[in-house]
């Protein structure tokens, strides 16, 4: 997404299929629902999605979750995704989703 942005093919804030909207930002995107859940991710210049604990706990705080959000409780369930293969680590705290 960001590099059709990048080359003037799509906007920088719009609408995507039904309700939902998204913004790009400096290497990412805000996607946001009709009921107000949030993604945000950044892309790497081949486009690998990449998040970290921030963008997890602020998609979690779109969805009402606040409770056992502390920095201490995500990095290790993040950490435990990353050793049953679901994530990988991409840069210091960055995660990208393991495809096979």
């Amino acid at each position: 997404m960001w590099t059709r942005v990048s080359a003037g093919e799509l906007p920088r804030v719009g609408n995507l299929a039904g309700d939902l909207r998204y913004r790009v930002h400096d290497f990412g995107c805000r996607f946001t629902d009709s009921d107000g859940i949030t993604v945000d991710v950044d892309f790497t210049p081949e486009g690998t999605v990449l998040f970290d604990p921030w963008r997890v706990a602020q998609n979690a705080h779109s969805h009402g979750i606040e409770e056992q959000l502390d920095q201490n409780n995500l990095d290790a369930a993040l950490a435990d995704l990353v050793r049953s293969g679901e994530l990988r680590v991409v840069a210091d705290r960055w995660y990208s989703l393991r495809v096979s």
